[in-house]
This record gives structure tokens, sequence and C-alpha cells, in this order.
């Protein structure tokens, strides 16, 4: 019987590697932006988008990868199901039957094996949202900079105009004309 188990990420690991990665530094970013260069930091609108940005990110790596997009959540969920997989007794393995009500080879063929399969795919999360992170706080940092280059030049600008003397039209001139 060939062995293969749900936790696994078998030939799948770059791909869920890349979702990881980029819905973390997408929610991530929106996060930043939000949060230091918009005047809705505070207010409902920030939360509204924080949390639809949280649940398209989720929704959009759901397939791939389970949506994890927190490092903490990968280590925690992964000693959970260790935990819960090491204590499961005989009289419980009825809950993973398979079709034919058979216990399920998928976890239950080899025990050693199980117990390390969550933590041999943790690291693909662990990571995966890590490196999505420092994408985002680069992509921070870029935005804060072009952010302080407009309002310079905008700043600038304002001198410029304000300093140059400009007749505009008033009443008493449109009525010279």
């Amino acid at each position: 019987m060939e062995h293969f188990d749900l936790c696994s990420p078998g030939d799948d690991t770059l791909q869920i590697l890349i979702a990881e990665i980029v819905c973390t530094a997408a929610f991530v970013s929106l996060i930043l932006v939000i949060k230091y260069h918009t005047q809705m930091n505070e207010g409902i609108l920030g939360a509204l988008s924080v949390s639809l940005a949280l649940f398209g990110m989720i929704h959009l790596s759901l397939g791939i990868s389970g949506g994890c997009l927190n490092p903490a959540v990968a280590i925690v969920q992964s000693i959970f199901q260790n935990i819960i997989y090491k204590n499961v007794k005989d009289d419980e393995k009825s809950i993973w039957l398979d079709k034919e009500n058979e216990i399920n080879p998928h976890w239950f063929d080899s025990k050693d094996q199980g117990y390390n399969v969550t933590y041999q795919s943790a690291w693909i999360y662990i990571v995966g949202s890590t490196v999505g992170g420092i994408i985002a706080g680069f992509f921070g940092i870029v935005i804060g900079w072009c952010h302080k280059a407009v309002e310079t030049s905008a700043a600038e600008n304002d001198g410029l105009i304000s300093k140059k003397s400009v007749d505009y039209p008033t009443d008493r001139n449109m009525s010279r004309a």
C-alpha cells in the first residue's frame, strides 16, 4: 500500500511557498499603507479594508496552501496537529474512516511518519509568511520614500507659486475690461 499523507505538500511545495509569500506580502503591504500613508488609519474604513483584504487573501490562497499568512499560526498549527494525532485512541479512529468504512490509510498506516509530517511541512508556511512580511516591509519603505518625495515636491512647488506675484482677476479688474 502506498503511503499518501494529507498533510504532506508533496510536489506542490514551491506552489504553496509562492502563494504564501505573495498573499502575505499583499496583505501586510495593505496594512502598512493604511497605517502610515492614509487618513483612515484608525477609522471604520481602515478596519473594513484590512478585514476585506484578509478575507480575500485567505480565499485566494485557500485552495493552494490553506491560507496561513502568519508564521505563528504555522507553528501552533503544527504543534496542535501533532498533539491531536498522538492522542487519538484506537476506539476514536472511527472518525477517520474512508468510504468503505475502513480505517483511512492516509493517517494511520505509519504513526511515526504521521507525527513528523506536520513538522516537515511547517517550514513552508513559516518561511513563506516571513519572506512575504519582509517583502511588504521593503515595499512599505519604498512607498514611504515616494510619499515623502511627493510631499517635498508639492511643498517646493507651493513655495515657488506663492513667491511669484500673480495678478488674479478681481471684480475691479474685470469691470475695466
